[in-house]
């Protein structure tokens, strides 16, 4: 009932969010975004092939990566890249993490 009364507040401030993280995404070196893309709060992103050859994984594995760190992110099913989606339960500093998590796999 709470999602009825204030869910565009929240959807305004959840793709603001998704912005952010698309923005601070594609200064990564290693990461492939096109932030103008992400018009809703979802952001789809990869890796340059170098990094998951150094990480020794494939997006399976820095799924599992990013959830040791509690950070829960998709993997998609053709494992070809990584899907996060900003919502109520996820703030700024969720993604801060997931950016500084990011830079830590790229080594940036």
């Amino acid at each position: 009932m709470v999602s009825l009364n204030d869910w565009q507040e929240k959807l305004t401030v959840d793709n603001a969010n998704a912005s952010w993280l698309a923005h601070e995404l594609a200064g990564i070196k290693g990461v492939i975004i096109d932030p103008k893309v992400v018009e809703t709060n979802i952001i789809r992103f990869s890796f340059e092939p170098k990094v998951l050859k150094d990480l020794k994984t494939d997006y399976f594995g820095v799924g599992d990566r990013f959830k040791a760190e509690n950070i829960l992110i998709n993997v998609s099913i053709k494992n070809d890249g990584l899907r996060a989606v900003a919502h109520r339960d996820v703030d700024k500093s969720d993604f801060e993490k997931l950016v500084k998590t990011v830079k830590a796999f790229t080594k940036n």
